[in-house]
């Protein structure tokens, strides 16, 4: 980067501000960007700062880091990174991580096309996006990814509402799912989907079912719901299958309804949706469509998530959900040779 001390860069170390402002000599732009939240799972992640540097450098990969201080930081990095040149960033985190660095992508990507990859090194809590799509199961195969540098292209999610709009890139969804997002920021350490089911389990009692309308073209339901979740992955919250058969470059998102259901049920249906075989419940409505329209009764709160990230629709009463296809390309042990 060009505004950076040399010795700054051989250390792979930059400041969010020194980045941001940065532009980066064209000698440089072979360097892929690693962008590190220290605070991904409990700050969990700060620990891996000298295994990446050791695992990029003994594979050759040419490489600067840049540590987030604080929320949304990682989307400017990003975006800043992609109209740059830099051919990948990489998200150091979990999901919210990944969430933040690819819409820095995608909203570079609507001032100017750019050929930048997003490339995944997961120590989150869930990493569903990086099984989903990258088929990276943990670090190691992350670090072979980066090396190998085979990309796949992928869809993602785009939603809008009256003062805002924003990408997803692996599930949105309201109803339960904020309640269990909550549940999660009070919940300690625990391995797997296990810190997971423990929030599901101190939401449902505290949650009241509300009531919802999905429209997806045209196929519309219109009830109480536990849960609304929309799709661009097969699994979501460290493993769950809510839309086993979601894919995410098929261009069509894919919507799951749960209905408000009496206590007798919940346990099956919960169990259904660990093993992807809910669909069949008469409770449970699954759609698919390009796009979708959730919306709440006037005067009710719209609350959300995106990629696990709360957000607050203020005074809209309706989001717009779409698919937009083939939008981000990512570093894949999926993808093909050539």
């Amino acid at each position: 980067m060009a505004d950076c001390p040399e010795d700054t860069i051989e250390s792979g170390v930059v400041s969010p501000s020194r980045a941001a402002a940065a532009q980066p000599a064209s000698a440089d732009a072979h360097r892929i960007q690693v962008v590190l939240n220290p605070a991904a799972r409990s700050g969990a992640a700060a620990a891996v700062r000298e295994e990446v540097a050791r695992e990029l450098e003994a594979r050759g990969v040419a490489w600067t880091r840049v540590d987030t201080s604080g929320p949304g930081d990682a989307v400017e990095i990003a975006r800043r990174a992609a109209l740059n040149g830099a051919p990948v960033v990489v998200a150091v985190g979990g999901d919210g991580t990944v969430h933040e660095v690819a819409n820095g992508l995608l909203r570079a990507r609507a001032e100017r096309e750019h050929d930048t990859a997003l490339g995944i090194i997961p120590c989150g809590t869930g990493n569903d996006f990086a099984h989903n799509v990258a088929g990276i199961p943990g670090r190691a195969a992350a670090y072979d990814a980066l090396m190998r540098g085979r990309t796949r292209r992928v869809d993602a999610g785009l939603v809008e509402w009256n003062g805002g709009g924003e990408y997803f890139v692996n599930a949105m969804g309201t109803g339960m799912d904020v309640e269990v997002v909550r549940q999660l920021r009070k919940t300690s350490r625990l391995p797997g989907a296990l810190i997971y089911l423990s929030a599901v389990l101190r939401t449902l009692r505290v949650f009241r079912p509300t009531p919802l309308r999905l429209d997806g073209a045209g196929d519309v339901v219109d009830s109480s719901a536990y849960v609304i979740a929309i799709c661009n992955g097969s699994r979501i919250a460290g493993g769950l299958r809510i839309c086993p058969d979601s894919l995410p470059d098929d261009g069509v998102l894919d919507a799951c309804f749960v209905q408000a259901l009496p206590w007798h049920r919940i346990p099956p249906t919960l169990l259904g949706v660990l093993r992807g075989t809910h669909g069949g419940m008469p409770w449970v409505r699954m759609l698919r469509a390009q796009s979708f329209t959730l919306a709440v009764p006037r005067g009710t709160h719209l609350y959300f998530q995106l990629d696990g990230e709360l957000r607050d629709g203020g005074s809209a009463n309706e989001l717009r959900i779409s698919n937009v296809p083939g939008a981000l390309r990512v570093v894949s042990a999926l993808a093909k040779e050539g």
